[in-house]
């Protein structure tokens, strides 16, 4: 099959591209780009955290959504619990043990073990991420505002599917 170049100016919207077949399950209708606010809470009491760094930005194809955020605080404001970053674009996917990782790439002031990693997971039906640490002697916890310090940071990424 041969493609079809269109070129010209005045196409202002194409809708429902077929892709490798003519079934709904081969449509792509759906492509948004766009920032969102990452808002640092706790479980027990939200606090209101003041930051230096609070961005995020994400990508949605279809149903999958692509998302990176950085946040860096200078104070938790009475943040209590266990820490949860609320705010995400998008619900995820509500469908069971749906729960898609976070990775972060880059972590900073941060009360957590030497040797131990910080992670996440979004779960499902949710527009939040629950923070986790991971260490060898632990294993997986729930990050804490024990865990944050007053300049502590976070740079993080997920892609994860809504419905």
């Amino acid at each position: 099959m041969a493609l079809t170049q269109v070129t010209g100016s005045g196409i202002g919207q194409v809708t429902d591209i077929k892709i490798g077949g003519s079934g709904s399950a081969n449509t792509l209708n759906d492509y948004e780009e766009g920032t969102w606010t990452p808002i640092l809470q706790g479980v027990t009491v939200a606090g209101s955290p003041s930051y230096t760094v609070q961005n995020g930005y994400y990508t949605k194809i279809g149903d999958t959504v692509n998302i990176v955020g950085a946040i860096q605080i200078t104070s938790l404001g009475s943040a209590d619990g266990h820490l949860r970053i609320y705010g995400l674009p998008f619900v995820a996917k509500n469908a069971t043990y749906y729960r898609p990782s976070i990775y972060c790439g880059y972590g900073a002031g941060l009360g957590i073990s030497a040797g131990a990693s910080v992670g996440g997971w979004i779960p499902e039906n949710t527009s939040y991420i629950r923070i986790t640490y991971w260490s060898s002697a632990a294993g997986t916890s729930y990050g804490s505002e024990g865990a944050f310090s007053a300049d502590g940071a976070i740079y993080f990424a997920c892609t994860y599917q809504t419905d």
